[in-house]
């Protein structure tokens, strides 16, 4: 996707925003800057994508992902990481880096093993979780603009079967069933 056909996608995610409250649209990312509300809806969006992501989808969720420690012994976790819980359960992210709690110690002479959910641009996401992201984004932007709930925005109901078309395209994507989706609610491997 080139630079142009990214900024194509947010503006006319923001577009949809500032239609919820009826300003004018913007033309390009450039607007931002003399645009009070687009930078605001801007921020929302960032805001409710990272929200949106952290919850852990499958396309954002590696497993086994090994953090070597550096040559002081620390292992730092990179900025666009929204969630890491390492094997070890010992093992946590504080102060963005990993820390020990049985050694109390940031040192490690080993790579450790860890589930890491990555902060995606909205540009670089499916369809179905752009949609559900700016409907939720547009509904928050709303409320927090206007104050009305009632009267303007997309209802709870669309912002709910937009959830539902991105979490029915993950499922294809992360091979799940009933199954295993019962399995991981209930933290089981087997039912």
């Amino acid at each position: 996707m080139t630079t142009a056909e990214s900024h194509k996608i947010k503006v006319a995610a923001i577009n949809v925003m500032l239609q919820h409250i009826n300003e004018l649209p913007i033309e390009n990312l450039e607007d931002l800057n003399s645009v009070y509300e687009a930078r605001v809806a801007e921020g929302i969006l960032e805001e409710v994508t990272s929200d949106v992501l952290s919850e852990g989808w499958d396309f954002n969720t590696d497993k086994d992902w090994n953090f070597a420690p550096d040559t002081t012994g620390q292992i730092n976790i990179p900025v666009n990481v929204l969630d890491v819980t390492a094997d070890n359960n010992n093992v946590i992210m504080r102060n963005w880096s990993l820390y020990d709690r049985e050694g109390k110690t940031f040192q490690f002479t080993e790579a450790q093993s860890c589930v890491v959910v990555w902060n995606v641009e909205f540009n670089a996401l499916t369809h179905p979780l752009r949609k559900y992201i700016n409907i939720r984004a547009a509904r928050i932007f709303q409320i927090r603009m206007i104050g009305d709930r009632e009267g303007y925005g997309f209802s709870e109901k669309e912002e709910i079967e937009a959830r539902n078309a991105a979490k029915i395209s993950d499922d294809r994507t992360g091979g799940f069933s009933m199954r295993t989706t019962i399995e991981t609610y209930l933290g089981r491997d087997t039912i």
